[in-house]
């Protein structure tokens, strides 16, 4: 087997240096949920093999300068609660295989709000999601990707985000996706 001339750590190291964060290399890398806490070592947790993602793709940008410029620096005591609680019952939700709060776990104030302004679909296609079997949705990252979990109705949540979309004009494409509990790898063929 062949090992390349890097570890994960300098890998790491040299996104966090280039993008001031390590949440999506660390996720690439490792796989599964990866918790970025700054000042602390990654840590993981496998995902369920029962989830699936099906994440609506718009056929549109959204830099993520713009999308971090509308989002506030300082938050209030009520949503730093509402938010860390919302993290807490996302851990537990993966790590008991207890979906029953999944979808309130996926609810946020710190930057969907504010990101609505940029992407004012994205509750619509979240409510469509949600209505058509998704156990949770949100916006994924800084956007303007929308991320819906599911046990089994891939084709339905999928079908219901990309219809909400292009009722409101917006063009795109849902992708059905397995979740991973490894990260990036690279094959070697002879």
């Amino acid at each position: 087997m062949h090992r390349a001339p890097w570890d994960d750590e300098r890998v790491l190291k040299c996104v966090t240096e280039l993008e001031g964060h390590c949440d999506n290399g660390a996720a690439a890398l490792y796989g599964g949920l990866v918790i970025c806490a700054p000042g602390a070592p990654v840590a993981r947790i496998d995902t369920p093999d029962e989830l699936s993602a099906v994440v609506f793709v718009p056929a549109m940008e959204l830099p993520t300068a713009e999308a971090r410029r509308v989002v506030p620096g300082t938050y209030s005591r009520a949503d730093a609660v509402f938010n860390a609680a919302r993290v807490a019952l996302l851990v537990r939700s993966f790590a008991l295989r207890d979906y029953g709060l999944l979808g309130t776990a996926m609810e946020d104030r710190w930057h969907q709000p504010q990101r609505a302004a940029l992407i004012p679909w994205m509750p619509d296609v979240i409510a469509a999601a949600r209505r058509a079997g998704a156990l949770g949705a949100a916006l994924s990252g800084a956007g303007p990707s929308i991320l819906a979990l599911t046990l089994h109705d891939e084709a339905a949540v999928g079908a219901a985000m990309a219809e909400a979309a292009s009722h409101l004009g917006v063009a795109g494409e849902a992708r059905q996706l397995r979740l991973r509990n490894f990260g990036a790898r690279v094959d070697v063929k002879a």
